[in-house]
């Protein structure tokens, strides 16, 4: 995971993470990020309020918060453990490194 102090933002920290504020180059959507480790896991919600992040959104906080050849998913559980805090927010996990082999 990168350094990405310069993005963090003076705010509440909630319970579960450090929150962040990145403004795409292209859209320039305001994607609010919390940024968090969970068993080795490292994981960055992106949310906005009027609309769920883009595909460009996504990977443009994937480049900023991870390393080019970092492997980093989005996952799709059982419709059954859904669980939608937000409407517009997605997420991105980045595995611990002796499961990330399995991706190879």
């Amino acid at each position: 995971m990168k350094d990405v102090e310069k993005y963090r933002i003076n705010a509440p920290i909630p319970s579960y993470g450090t929150p962040y504020m990145v403004k795409h180059p292209k859209t320039k959507a305001k994607l609010m990020c919390i940024k968090s480790n969970d068993d080795g896991w490292w994981h960055v919600s992106v949310t906005l309020d009027n609309r769920t992040p883009s595909w460009d959104e996504m990977a443009y906080i994937k480049h900023i918060f991870f390393e080019d050849e970092d492997i980093c998913i989005q996952i799709h559980p059982k419709k059954s453990q859904y669980i939608n805090l937000h409407k517009h927010c997605l997420h991105i996990w980045q595995p611990p490194k002796e499961i990330a082999k399995m991706f190879l």
